[in-house]
């Protein structure tokens, strides 16, 4: 999937930006296709990907210096599933959370690291359904209205399964 979206939304020479980066699969992926990436999370799990959390990242005091103001062709925001959401909430206010509360913060995340998004560049939004007491949430229209919100225009759509149709990933892409 990564290998596809980059062909499909990343300019030959583009630059790679993603900010919930985990692991560092797409900057790893990207960096075989010879694009420049940068990564970052709030636990990373590279030696590449860069301490910080996406909802400030545009607050961070070392970004500017990492020069990533409108330096992304195609940002990445792959926020953690509703389920590792919830399970790290403390608050026991937080701990009966909405669905809605996780869709607030897959909206500061967005909101957090839009400046880095070049004008015309894609901003990539990968995401689980939520899936609780047999319904299925936070699914394409939620994510476009957070992507609209945020001053993006919804482009496309992509489904993504796994060879063995037991996981899926909703993929929306927004320009500005």
């Amino acid at each position: 999937m990564v290998e596809a979206l980059i062909a499909l939304y990343l300019p030959n020479g583009g630059t790679l930006v993603d900010v919930t980066a985990g692991s560092g699969t797409i900057g790893l992926a990207a960096r075989e296709f010879g694009v420049d990436s940068w990564s970052g999370d709030t636990e990373p799990g590279a030696g590449f990907v860069h301490r910080v959390d996406a909802r400030s990242l545009h607050r961070h005091a070392g970004v500017a210096a990492m020069g990533l103001a409108g330096a992304a062709d195609m940002l990445v925001v792959h926020p953690p599933t509703h389920a590792a959401w919830l399970a790290r909430q403390s608050d026991p206010v937080l701990a009966i959370a909405t669905v809605e509360s996780y869709l607030d913060e897959v909206a500061e995340m967005l909101a957090g690291s839009l400046f880095a998004l070049a004008e015309g560049g894609a901003a990539v939004m990968i995401t689980r359904p939520v899936r609780a007491g047999g319904h299925v949430s936070l699914v394409t229209s939620h994510l476009s209205q957070v992507m609209e919100e945020s001053g993006l225009r919804v482009v496309a759509y992509h489904l993504a399964v796994s060879d063995d149709g037991r996981e899926d990933w909703h993929v929306l892409i927004g320009v500005l």
